[in-house]
């Protein structure tokens, strides 16, 4: 064997130091996002080895172990002899054999073998270019991995110059090697391409060396690139990195840089930029094509052109001053794979962005896992990123083992855990570690929980335990829903029940679990869970997606609706995902009435959503009696030409009249008619079919475009829109939520509804992170909005996060350029932590406080949009007789101030009687209530002041928890 047995250069065993964690850390937090799921989870697998008489050999030392020693040359040699000892100590100690392999042994598939050695640890991030055949082969084997450090293969070392670097080591040792093709102190030939009429100001001033080119414009958010010749003979022919200086202002924190080809083709890349002078370099691989996301496999020998600046889709920045300065434009050569700095895909251990955390102050067990696994708690101040396995349906199962916690207790992320895998023909059990922090891996704890893993990776029997837990939770089950709930009827305002009990939709889209989505895969048990989500965040109404498959067994759809009346949720199915799942009207009708038929008895369903965004191209070509429904080809012109004119164009019409004025002329005339025709006779085919074996149940279509406003939707009963207006200020968000204004304008006697609206949390806007925060106040505004000015309700999309690890292996559907569909990944109420547990975003907070605030009978109220420093420019506040919802950043009145001292904002919510005021946020806050509010005898029954004095009563308040203050007597 290539690989040779550990030496013992890194000296004797360290003796084991158990640190107990401080007495004062509380492990349940009065706001514990987690309820008793996983622990119900953890603890069925755990004991199902006592029940399936599984003797698990602890600590046999025939399992042997291979430790990754190498390195890369910038790491500190002390934290790689750290770690290295970190496991070698704890594992040799019990008698283990551990071989130390480096970078070129694990790349050789004759000693990355499983008849070598049956786990590798890694103890860094770092893993070397040449090993993933080798290593995806060992796995496949049935090989187990130990991941500690971070985020598993994050860090791709390469060979260079005689050690292992990293990508970013080898662009700063080849900087004085890039060829100059423009040196911007000699060029004058730039000039300035865009689609709109900007004020822009183009000139060569003094900058990083000699002149530089300069560019200020008042950008539009479309396209702005200012573009300079490359002249071929300046460029080798091997060229395969483009290389710059760039800098921008704090405002322009990304920048698109466009290159031509000899052929006329463009393609488009996106670069970082900071206030301060840097070379960025950009292989030729990264060049996109726009929109098409094929990827540009060329070399740059036949590029003729470079244009920097501003490019819709690539960057995206509301209207404002933007500037930037480039210089010194030159290519460089690499190896390709140095240039293209391809990472290691390894799914399985972590989400691919799940949860940062830096300020956890101590690792605590997740759950009790006795007498299987004894898990330590590790008192040190750590960070990292959360140690999220996943879990795909029928072939593996998440265990988390200890949760970093803050100082209130509360979990902060996933410090350790474990991927056991049990089906499509693998068996492997993969424990990872998230924290960055040495200090974390020199402990007495950590040592005795390396050990205890190795013991169960050496019993070779988890993946049974999991296989066998997986299936009883697929077992049928029923709920003992209450038989007394009353049907909804829908009004102008909202809807009410049958005895007169009115409501407001605070809805969600649900179209399965994390882990499944359309009820692909069918798991009673985290169903359930999804229920409980939704009532822990106030959801009433549930628009749900995938009714066919729920259906075609009508076991699941009385689990689904008896789910629903014990919970306390309206469902609002959605009958159709897309026309092309049905392009004949027979087949069309039946599937709607069939559907119908189940539901008519059924009281909780409030209504039927004919199809999800239908568009009239694809409507034309249902067949009806094997022929099409209509050609629209001979229209085209004059319906273009009709909606440019009446400005419809835009996703929420915003500068529309409205109601739909005339038709302009004959050409526009005939064109509205036969595409409003397509939608009439669609509509009508599904009514009737409906309206045959269900007489009352209202219907709706859920529309994301201007099709909405046709007036062959007057047959529907109520109005059902899909707003996704991208957040980069506060006037695309209220044009966002004013598009109910809208559709009220053509359709005034009809329920309006927003069917769907959100953001995502992975998104950028301005080119900055959306965080949870900005995002629940811009989200938590729509709600409010539809609430205090009388309309129907809102749905967020959706209920859960679809980790992105998941949505690329299911989505089946999604392009090889996943990076801007992966954002819809992040658009949930809910984060995934492990398959029975969401983490509650702060919106979960918000529409649970909203709930309490109408079930006990609030009404009406006005809501104003304000500037606020949050990355979308938005804040609001919201108002009524006995209630008071901010959020924002910063707050100051009569009544109440606060200042979250950053730029991340805070709702903060208030309602009162006269007995009593409760007050919630949806983070961490401190604030002041002022004597005009709270009176000066009233006291506060759950959380203590931190001060009480003329200015008021100051409180810290816990995100999602709540203070009641009662009056008392004087």
């Amino acid at each position: 064997m290539v690989a040779f047995f550990f030496s013992m250069k890194y000296g004797p065993p360290s003796p084991l130091i158990n640190i107990p964690v401080a007495d004062s850390i509380s492990v349940i937090h009065p706001f514990h996002p987690f309820k008793g799921s996983m622990k119900r989870l953890i603890l069925l697998l755990m004991l199902s080895s006592i029940m399936l008489g599984i003797d698990i050999d602890y600590g046999s030392n025939q399992y042997r172990f291979a430790l990754v020693t190498d390195t890369v040359a910038a790491e500190p040699r002390s934290r790689s002899d750290a770690m290295n000892n970190a496991v070698l100590c704890p594992l040799t100690n019990a008698r283990y054999g551990v071989t130390a392999i480096t970078f070129r042994d694990l790349s050789d598939a004759s000693v990355c073998a499983v008849s070598n050695f049956n786990c590798i640890i890694f103890p860094s991030t770092y893993f070397p270019n040449t090993a993933s055949n080798a290593l995806v082969r060992f796995i496949r084997d049935g090989g187990d991995l130990l991941l500690l450090g971070g985020r598993a293969f994050a860090d791709t070392a390469y060979e260079h110059d005689g050690a292992w670097r990293t990508r970013d080591e080898i662009l700063e040792r080849m900087s004085s090697r890039v060829r100059i093709a423009v040196d911007c102190d000699l060029s004058g030939d730039w000039r300035h391409d865009s689609d709109e009429a900007v004020d822009t100001t183009l000139s060569l001033v003094p900058g990083y060396r000699g002149r530089s080119l300069s560019v200020r414009c008042d950008q539009q958010s479309r396209w702005d690139m200012f573009s300079c010749a490359l002249p071929r003979a300046s460029i080798a022919t091997d060229a395969n990195v483009l290389t710059l200086m760039l800098k921008a202002d704090a405002n322009t924190p990304s920048l698109a840089v466009e290159i031509t080809k000899a052929d006329g083709t463009r393609l488009t890349a996106k670069t970082p930029v900071t206030t301060n002078w840097r070379r960025r370099y950009l292989s030729a691989r990264s060049f996109r094509s726009v929109p098409s996301p094929t990827g540009n496999a060329g070399l740059l020998s036949d590029v003729v052109r470079i244009g920097i600046g501003f490019r819709a889709g690539i960057t995206q920045y509301a209207k404002g001053m933007h500037a930037f300065s480039a210089d010194d434009i030159g290519t460089l050569t690499l190896p390709d794979d140095i240039a293209n700095d391809i990472h290691f895909s390894f799914p399985d251990a972590f989400d691919t962005d799940a949860c940062i955390y830096t300020n956890a102050c101590a690792a605590v067990p997740w759950t009790d896992y006795s007498p299987m696994l004894k898990l330590p708690t590790i008192a040190v101040l750590h960070g990292g990123i959360s140690a999220v396995g996943m879990s795909f349906p029928g072939e593996s199962m998440s265990i988390p083992l200890l949760s970093s916690i803050d100082e209130h207790g509360r979990r902060e992320g996933i410090a350790a855990g474990m991927a056991v895998y049990f089906g499509a023909g693998r068996s492997n059990v993969f424990g990872f570690f998230g924290v960055h922090d040495e200090a974390f891996y020199r402990t007495g704890g950590f040592a005795a929980l390396i050990t205890d893993i190795a013991g169960l990776l050496a019993s070779r029997t988890l993946g049974t335990i999991a296989s066998n837990r997986y299936q009883r939770m697929l077992a049928p089950r029923h709920s003992n829903a209450p038989t007394a709930f009353e049907r909804a009827v829908l009004t102008r305002n909202g809807s009410q029940t049958e005895s007169g009990r009115r409501s407001f939709m605070i809805g969600v889209n649900h179209f399965g679990s994390f882990d499944s989505r359309f009820w692909q895969h069918w798991n009673p048990e985290f169903i359930e869970e999804d229920f409980r989500r939704m009532t822990n965040a106030g959801i009433n109404v549930a628009r749900l997606y995938g009714i066919q498959n729920i259906i075609a067994a009508r076991e699941r759809f009385a689990y689904i609706t008896s789910l629903a009346r014990a919970y306390g949720i309206y469902l609002l199915p959605v009958l159709v995902g897309n026309t092309s799942e049905h392009y004949d009207r027979v087949k069309l009708t039946n599937i709607v009435s069939t559907i119908a038929a189940a539901c008519r008895d059924e009281p909780s369903i409030i209504g039927y959503d004919l199809q999800n965004e239908p568009y009239p191209d694809g409507l034309s070509k249902i067949t009806n009696n094997g022929k099409p429904l209509a050609s629209l080809v001979q229209y085209a012109d004059g319906w273009k030409s009709y909606v440019d004119r009446t400005l419809l164009g835009a996703r929420t019409f915003r500068d529309a009249t409205l109601p739909l004025p005339a038709r302009f002329d004959t050409k526009a005339e005939h064109a509205f008619a036969a595409y409003n025709g397509v939608f009439d006779q669609w509509i009508s085919w599904q009514i009737k079919a409906i309206r045959a074996v269900d007489a009352r149940t209202p219907i709706t279509v859920g529309y994301d475009s201007f099709h909405a406003l046709l007036p062959a939707n007057n047959a529907l009963d109520f109005v059902s829109y899909h707003a996704y207006e991208a957040p980069l200020s506060l006037a695309d968000i209220k044009a966002n939520m004013t598009v109910l204004d809208r559709l009220r304008k053509q359709f005034p006697k009809k329920v309006i509804t927003l069917g769907e609206f959100g953001y995502s949390t992975a998104s950028l806007v301005n080119e900055k992170p959306l965080d949870e925060d900005a995002a629940s106040v811009a989200e938590f505004a729509h709600y409010l909005y539809a609430f205090a000015n009388g309309y129907g309700g809102v749905m967020k999309w959706c209920l859960n996060d679809w980790p992105v690890t998941l949505k690329e292996r299911y989505a089946s559907w999604v392009p090889e350029d996943r990076s801007v569909f992966n954002a819809y990944a992040r658009m949930g109420m809910y984060r995934y932590a492990a398959p029975l547990v969401g983490v509650p975003k702060p919106i979960v907070y918000c529409t649970r406080f909203l709930r309490s605030f109408i079930d006990e009978g609030g009404i009406g109220g006005t809501l104003t949009l304000r500037p606020s420093r949050a990355v979308t420019g938005t804040g609001y506040c919201y108002s009524n007789t006995n209630a008071l919802f901010i959020g924002d950043t910063d707050y100051a009145d009569a009544r109440l101030s606060f200042s979250t001292g950053d730029d991340r904002p805070v709702n903060v919510l208030l309602r009162w009687d006269v007995r009593s005021l409760t007050i919630a946020a949806s983070r961490d806050m401190t604030v002041t209530l002022k004597p005009s509010l709270i009176g000066t005898n009233a006291v506060c029954d759950s959380t203590p002041a931190l001060s009480v004095d003329s200015a008021g009563i100051r409180i810290r308040l816990f995100a999602g928890g709540a203070a009641t203050f009662t009056v008392k007597p004087r």
